[in-house]
């Protein structure tokens, strides 16, 4: 998993593919919104699993909203 700040404006190439785009475009909203982000990359299923299970054990009352995000890309697994 990846934790990752995007405080770069887009790459050179001015254009991001598909999920890239899709990730860096979301990054950026909730960033601007104050969130903390957390990006996890080439995730399995059981991957997903134990990332929801981690952040549900996690004390969340400090804050006002949490928001899980999945990208899918990929095949089954």
């Amino acid at each position: 998993p990846h934790n990752q700040q995007y405080n770069l404006p887009v790459p050179s190439t001015g254009s991001l593919d598909g999920a890239d785009a899709d990730e860096w475009e979301l990054n950026v909203l909730f960033q601007h919104l104050h969130f903390n982000v957390f990006v996890g990359r080439d995730l399995t299923v059981d991957d997903i699993r134990t990332t929801a299970q981690e952040f549900a054990a996690k004390d969340h009352s400090q804050f006002d909203a949490f928001v899980f995000f999945i990208l899918s890309h990929g095949g089954s697994n």
